[in-house]
């Protein structure tokens, strides 16, 4: 209650994760701090080892100011594991999600000050999406960017991602396209070089050449640069990236994770 007696709505908790031990544990360092969240509401992921029904889409977390990026599983909504009657239907439970694999940049301090924060967003790679399943069109997928703040360097962390397989008999007899792309990790990152350090950014995608392929809201179109409204220590302008820029950069082997 306020003082003024009116009553505050309070929203309950239906599932937590403890990312903070899950990273601690991995990396052998005691730094907690989460210091970035991002959902990936156009991809997909395998649920975790109970099962169900995905009920929030993969998510990224930052850790050690950013420099330590790690991909989570969805959400899940399934059958409770302490339902052991059998004759009444069982009880449904919030799974947690798993760790998919985690990328971390070296940092010379251990954990790394405030002062190395690592701006991370989010940055749409060109795609279109198959018209039929005779088409041979790359998957879609998008990239993080991390902007250091002390040098003049941007990472692009690309996502790994297939196209989901349609569980629907139907589709499959019909030779549908796959609609639904999966996300499994990350495949190889990108360095970056600017000639002033940028502090923070904002995402500001380029016009598409195609308008008809924006205007639904449902289209998986996405443009084909990606412009950044950067703040950096001696200027503030827009940058363009290509992609040929954040491709083809440094594969990442099996033991990154």
């Amino acid at each position: 209650h306020h003082a003024d007696n009116s009553i505050v709505s309070s929203i309950p908790c239906v599932a937590e994760l403890d990312v903070a031990s899950a990273i601690c544990d991995l990396n052998g360092h005691s730094d907690r701090r989460i210091t970035r969240v991002m959902f990936l509401p156009r991809y997909e992921s395998e649920v975790g080892q109970h099962g169900g029904v995905a009920i929030t889409p993969p998510f990224v977390t930052g850790a050690e100011m950013n420099h330590t990026i790690t991909l989570w599983s969805s959400f899940a909504s399934g059958p409770s594991s302490t339902s052991t009657n059998a004759t009444t239907a069982p009880s449904t439970a919030i799974h947690p999600p798993r760790r998919l694999c985690t990328f971390r940049l070296h940092s010379d301090a251990t954990p790394p000050p405030l002062s190395s924060l690592l701006s991370v967003e989010l940055c749409p790679a060109p795609y279109l999406p198959p018209v039929s399943t005779s088409d041979e069109i790359a998957v879609p997928s998008s990239f993080l960017l991390l902007a250091e703040r002390n040098a003049g360097s941007m990472h692009a962390l690309h996502f790994h991602t297939e196209w989901k397989a349609d569980e629907n008999a139907g589709a499959a007899r019909t030779g549908a396209a796959p609609t639904a792309v999966t996300v499994r990790g990350f495949d190889y990152v990108a360095t970056l070089n600017v000639v002033h350090p940028v502090f923070s950014y904002c995402v500001a995608p380029a016009a598409a050449g195609d308008a008809t392929t924006t205007s639904s809201p449902t289209s998986l179109a996405e443009e084909i640069d990606v412009e950044l409204c950067c703040v950096q220590n001696k200027a503030v302008q827009m940058l363009t990236l290509s992609g040929a820029m954040v491709c083809g950069g440094k594969g990442l082997g099996a033991n990154y994770a």
